[in-house]
């Protein structure tokens, strides 16, 4: 199992990144999730995300296998917050690499990142009615510790998790 790195997207990436998250709405269509919509993702929608939040590429050797956003807050899904978690969003593995790993490794990549900025906790959220995705959390060390209706994502209830790490100590 090759060794994972991560850059962060730069806006030449877009296209990429669109592909990636647009592959990975047909896979979480194939599990009834429709929180990313039907579609997939334009580049309008990823510039926009970059806008949000921090975007990664994740490569396998030199292959781009998936995305992940970080943020430092999460208004939308989880209200205001003090400052002691990092933020998983837009979590995608491209098309051929599901089953291999990569998920829980970017996870872990990113509970170091929030270890790393004095944060106590990594949180992200998924729709609730996606059983499947909400056991693989679970299985991952994740507390579901609510639910929160998202009003404009039109009947998106997300259930939130969240996993406690150690940060490191000054």
């Amino acid at each position: 199992m090759s060794e994972l790195s991560f850059s962060i997207a730069q806006e030449n990436d877009v296209p990429t990144i669109a592909d990636i998250l647009t592959s990975a709405t047909k896979h979480k269509l194939d599990h009834g999730d429709t929180i990313w919509g039907t579609e997939g993702w334009s580049e309008e929608e990823v510039y926009d995300a970059m806008t949000e939040s921090t975007i990664y590429l994740i490569k396998q050797g030199c292959e781009i296998v998936g995305t992940v956003s970080l943020q430092w807050d999460d208004p939308r899904s989880w209200g205001e917050q003090p400052p002691v978690a990092g933020y998983i969003h837009r979590l995608a593995v491209k098309h051929g690499f599901h089953g291999q790993g990569l998920g829980e490794r970017v996870i872990d990549w990113a509970a170091a990142r929030a270890t790393e900025n004095g944060r106590s906790f990594l949180r992200l959220d998924c729709e609730a009615k996606n059983t499947d995705l909400c056991g693989y959390y679970e299985k991952l060390g994740f507390t579901r510790v609510g639910t929160r209706p998202i009003p404009e994502y039109d009947g998106y209830v997300a259930a939130l998790y969240e996993r406690p790490i150690e940060p490191i100590k000054a």
